[in-house]
């Protein structure tokens, strides 16, 4: 049920973009995301407990914004030029910007999100 509404929506928004109106059309794929989540809870009884660590996981520290911006950026820059070369490895699951630590390969409930998803 939550596939084909997921199909429907999808045909609705691909004809507001071919009328250009983008509002809609935007609507309508953000209705298609929402019926493939319920469809995945459905399937996967787990995805729901895993979307609960995940979102935990991700959550930004109070006050901070989500988003980047110059100063953001320029605060890092000038972090980086005062320490000096960083011991860390080039390949580290840490992500400055939100301040967030992520080991995937030891995180089991990422994995079966990542696995779902890239099906």
């Amino acid at each position: 049920m939550y596939s084909d509404t997921a199909k429907l929506c999808n045909f609705v928004g691909h004809a507001y973009e071919k009328c250009k109106k983008m509002a809609a059309a935007a609507l309508a794929y953000k209705c298609v995301e929402v019926a493939y989540l319920k469809a995945a809870y459905c399937k996967h009884p787990t995805a729901s407990k895993d979307r609960q660590v995940l979102q935990a996981v991700v959550q930004t520290a109070p006050g901070e914004s989500p988003s980047s911006s110059a100063s953001d950026i320029d605060n890092l820059n000038n972090n980086g030029l005062s320490k000096g070369p960083s011991s860390k490895d080039a390949n580290s699951p840490q992500v400055v910007g939100n301040h967030l630590l992520l080991a995937t390969r030891n995180q089991p409930h990422l994995m079966r999100l990542l696995a779902y998803v890239s099906c």
